[in-house]
């Protein structure tokens, strides 16, 4: 791996100034991400369903400020999440977007990843180590 995609080390990180923490993300511009993947009771081909279950999910998450990357179809979706500009997502974030998608009873299954860093994150956002919720 190029060492330009390692997070470097805590002696190189307190030798560099603010400008080159932001334009590395990384101390206090680190950006945090996280992933969630699932299904919906729906029939795997009910495209009008999971459209539904996206156009709420964007919903809910431009009101609250957050931005997503995903898709799928009901029987298998995944999504990262992160914040929209330059903070960063917390637990406790997290926590308000998992309970928001564990609470709609149109979900079956939901696992999610812990907290990564989305620039230097290498595998863990693949992870998907959280349970919140599993088909009956």
């Amino acid at each position: 791996m190029p060492v330009y995609f390692r997070t470097p080390s805590r002696k190189r990180l307190h030798k560099m100034n603010r400008r080159q923490h932001k334009k590395l993300h990384l101390g206090e511009f680190q950006t945090l991400i996280f992933g969630v993947q699932g299904s919906l009771h729906q029939a795997a081909d009910d495209a009008e369903a999971f459209g539904r279950f996206m156009d709420e999910l964007i919903a809910y998450l431009e009101v609250n400020d957050f931005g997503m990357a995903g898709g799928g179809d009901c029987g298998d979706f995944s999504c990262l999440f992160q914040k929209s500009g330059a903070r960063s997502l917390g637990e406790t974030e997290k926590k308000a977007i998992i309970s928001w998608l564990a609470g709609r009873e149109d979900v079956a299954t939901l696992y999610a990843t812990p907290l990564v860093d989305g620039f230097y994150g290498d595998d863990g956002w693949e992870n998907y180590s959280e349970t919140y919720k599993q088909a009956d």
